[in-house]
């Protein structure tokens, strides 16, 4: 079962109540607002950082927005942003094509050998790593 599944679950059984109760009323909103958000990439603004830092004039700075009361301030230097955005917009990994699962399949392997199919196909997504 998803999170999303489990949410929409409890949900059901929460509106469904007879006579619901102030926090059941709330825990019906904190649901739907759950189930309605969507999981946004970070956007980064980065600037000269306001003060020299010992690590020299080169740092940058982005401040983040964690919550509407609380920011993170993350310094780095100039040349290394990519590197930390990274850290924070994983790569979207889209499904593999019918083509590339063709090729995978064709390039060298056979059916008794699935575990090495299916170790190629999660290669293909950036998954590495002994199972």
């Amino acid at each position: 079962m998803t999170k999303d599944e489990a949410l929409k679950l409890a949900l059901d059984a929460l509106e469904t109540s007879m006579y619901p109760q102030q926090k059941q009323l709330q825990a019906i909103t904190a649901i739907k607002a759950a189930l309605e958000a969507k999981d946004e990439p970070v956007t980064w603004t980065w600037h000269q950082a306001p003060v020299k830092t010992s690590w020299g004039d080169g740092m940058v700075v982005a401040d983040l927005a964690i919550d509407k009361d609380h920011t993170v301030s993350i310094y780095c230097e100039r040349d290394q942003t990519a590197k930390v955005e990274a850290m924070f917009n994983p790569p979207q990994r889209k499904p593999l094509t019918d083509e590339e699962i063709t090729d995978l399949y064709f390039d060298g392997f056979s059916i008794s050998k699935l575990t090495d199919f299916a170790r190629a196909i999660e290669a293909a997504h950036g998954i590495k790593g002994e199972a």
